[in-house]
């Protein structure tokens, strides 16, 4: 063999160079301890572990500046708007539901790095990221590295923590919190090492768990008191003196605690249904039925490698901990929910979620590094696509709210390129401006709240918008009827846009093309027979206003009159859809009780639900006939069947003469992703 300039080269020559390139790295790597140690650290389970983290902070970071706020984040930081933090704590946290740790944080941090949504996500989200290696590192202590891996892999990788690591709100940081408390406790308790630093990062996080949500303040002292029970006797009393140290370090806290638990509860928050752990898990499992089947297999495969091995039961205890942790916070919340005002939510268990995998998972083995690797991989196969693609994770998060509505009205407002009314059922000024100023661009806004309006009140109210376009929109929910009643005086569908969290609509005076909201309509006017709607002939009479027009009349003594009925899914309609239902009464019937029903059946004609619309709550002296309109969001019924049947009518409840015309129903591509963080779509 001959070298770059034509030299022979022996074998042995070469291997002597080899070995002088090892000796030289291996002397360059002492001469640097730091690099030494890391490389030798990030091998074998940990390279892999280092990975998993790798992957998270990939899922967690895609498109960061792009994140956009929910409207929980636009409220906490409307909080740190007040002068002085004394005005902080009797105006914005005494009234809230949540200790004062993270509102406290956020005021002084948006001061130092401004409101962008970068800026302020930032921490959440580097909280996140550092849970998955606290939860490896725990799944060591307690069992293995196996146990780590597989449990950090899940938590990396499910919409769960993805989400709320993307969130600047007090879940990520509890869920870093109380992982660091339990990794402390984990040293003093498990692996018995008594250093100083143990023990004052038990007290620390301890207290920063109280200061942070009072369910990881509630997981904490579960695991304090598991503590209790494991700890050697010769530390019982250094544990209680450390203890009682977290304690004194949350006593500024005390007097917020008391005012806060005088509450109850949240006044808006529905009491948990008794199928309540049942959704939570589905909600675990990004609502994906192969993600759940490949997670029994692995529960499975672990006590069969358990019981194979003939594993001894010394880490029984261990693994009743885990699973006491995860399910305490859930039962109390249920119970005190059910019992006294709510406070369940999916946000507030995400804390103890990391127990139920460690739990689970806690009964393989410590399998080969290879092994380890392909079970993790084989975990982001099902992991990883079913956010992506399953919940579509970031086509839904990534518009919502807001963000979007604000997008959408600059775009339209840059198009018409005259006035646009925008009502947006949103809250908080502030909102809106935050988005005028990241934007550099004007959103005039009419009205911010409506909820104080009833039907006739929101129509009084767009019967005096002087412009030809106007734009509804909402944050959270608010009755479709309002865009019915818009379009009434508005009556040309321009656009819409949908997402999660948020809808809104723009119609307008102008006549448009392509116009129509809905994909089908079946209209009576009572001047002909139709298909699937019954009604008496005999009834039908002129309209009093108008002599070439037919209307339908009540006589005196009939309650039921004209309907129509038949299967959703003959006339397309889907789980997500809306359906939109109006008539008009006349006016010197209209202060009777009309009512407008609409029911739906399953198969066995069992009643899935009643809704109702009376004449009564949208009279108007001023018309001479008036419209009554029905909407309904089918995805708030949650229909568990294919086979589900409508039947919508008109309900004389007095049984006294009304004349009715134009009964329509209408059906409407619905929005799937309304409630997209906590349901399936």
């Amino acid at each position: 063999m001959k070298d770059a300039v034509g030299k022979e080269v022996s074998i042995k020559q070469i291997c002597n160079f080899s070995k002088n390139v090892q000796l030289y790295k291996m002397v360059n790597l002492n001469k640097n301890p730091i690099l030494f140690n890391t490389l030798q650290y990030f091998k074998g389970n940990n390279l892999i572990a280092f990975f998993i983290v790798i992957i998270a902070a990939i899922l967690r970071f895609y498109k960061f500046s792009e994140i956009p706020y929910t409207l929980d984040e636009l409220s906490a930081l409307l909080r740190t708007n007040y002068d002085s933090y004394t005005d902080l704590i009797n105006l914005g946290i005494l009234r809230d539901g949540h200790p004062a740790g993270v509102q406290s944080f956020l005021f002084y941090w948006v001061k130092i790095f401004g409101y962008s949504e970068a800026a302020v996500k930032l921490p959440f989200i580097i909280c996140g990221i550092a849970s998955v290696w606290l939860v490896y590192i725990i799944g060591k202590k307690w069992f293995n590295s196996t146990v780590g891996l597989l449990s950090a892999a899940f938590i990396a990788t499910i919409q769960f923590t993805v989400m709320y690591s993307q969130i600047e709100r007090p879940y990520a940081s509890g869920l870093f919190f109380f992982l660091l408390f339990v990794y402390f406790w984990s040293n003093i308790i498990i692996e018995k090492r008594n250093q100083l630093y143990n023990w004052i990062g038990f007290s620390i996080s301890a207290a920063l768990c109280a200061y942070n949500h009072y369910f990881t303040l509630f997981s904490a002292l579960i695991a304090a008191f598991f503590g209790l029970l494991l700890i050697s006797r010769q530390h019982l009393k250094k544990y209680l003196l450390f203890c009682f140290f977290a304690i004194m370090l949350t006593l500024p806290h005390i007097n917020i605690f008391i005012i806060q638990l005088s509450h109850g509860g949240l006044n808006w928050l529905p009491k948990p249904k008794n199928s309540f752990f049942i959704t939570y898990l589905d909600f675990i499992f990004s609502f994906s039925c192969w993600l759940e089947i490949f997670f029994i297999i692995l529960l499975i495969t672990g006590v069969f490698l358990f019981l194979k091995n003939h594993s001894k039961n010394s880490k029984n205890n261990l693994r009743f901990t885990g699973l006491i942790w995860f399910l305490l916070p859930i039962i109390t919340g249920f119970v005190y929910s059910m019992l006294g005002k709510p406070v369940l939510q999916y946000s507030a268990l995400i804390f103890s979620v990391p127990f139920l995998f460690l739990a689970t998972f806690s009964f393989f083995p410590s399998l080969k590094v290879r092994t380890n690797a392909v079970l993790v991989f084989l975990i982001f196969c099902f992991t990883i696509p079913s956010l992506v693609f399953g919940r579509q994770y970031y086509k839904f998060f990534y518009n919502q709210g807001y963000d979007a509505i604000a997008k959408n009205q600059i775009a339209l407002l840059d198009s018409v390129k005259q006035p646009v009314s925008l009502l947006i059922n949103g809250y908080e000024p502030f909102y809106l401006k935050y988005y005028t100023l990241k934007y550099h661009h004007k959103i005039p806004c009419n009205l911010y709240v409506f909820d104080m309006l009833n039907n006739i009140g929101f129509r009084n109210y767009i019967l005096n918008l002087k412009t030809d376009y106007i734009a509804i929109a909402h944050v959270g929910v608010m009755p479709l009827q309002n865009y019915d009643i818009a379009q009434h005086e508005f009556p040309y569908f321009v656009k819409r846009s949908v997402g999660f969290g948020y809808e809104w609509y723009v119609f307008s005076k102008i006549p448009q093309k392509n116009s129509s909201r809905f994909y089908l309509e079946s209209n009576n006017y009572f001047d002909k027979p139709l298909n699937d709607w019954s009604f008496s002939h005999a009834n039908i009479c002129k309209s009093p206003t108008d002599s070439t027009n037919d209307c339908y009349k009540f006589n005196e003594g009939e309650e039921w009159g004209p309907g129509l009925k038949g299967l959703l899914q003959k006339y397309n309609c889907c789980s997500h859809d809306f359906i939109n239902i109006s008539a008009k009464f006349y006016s010197e019937n209209c202060k009777k009780d009309a009512v407008i029903v609409l029911t739906l059946t399953d198969k066995n004609d069992s009643l899935i639900s009643w809704i109702g619309a009376s004449s009564k709550d949208f009279y108007n002296a001023k018309n001479k006939w008036q419209t009554v309109n029905l909407a309904v969001r089918l995805t708030d019924i949650k229909l568990s069947t294919d086979s589900v049947y409508f039947n919508t009518y008109i309900w004389n409840v007095g049984k006294t003469p009304i004349l009715l015309d134009d009964f329509c129903v209408r059906f409407e591509k619905g929005n799937p992703f309304i409630y997209a963080i906590i349901s399936d779509f």
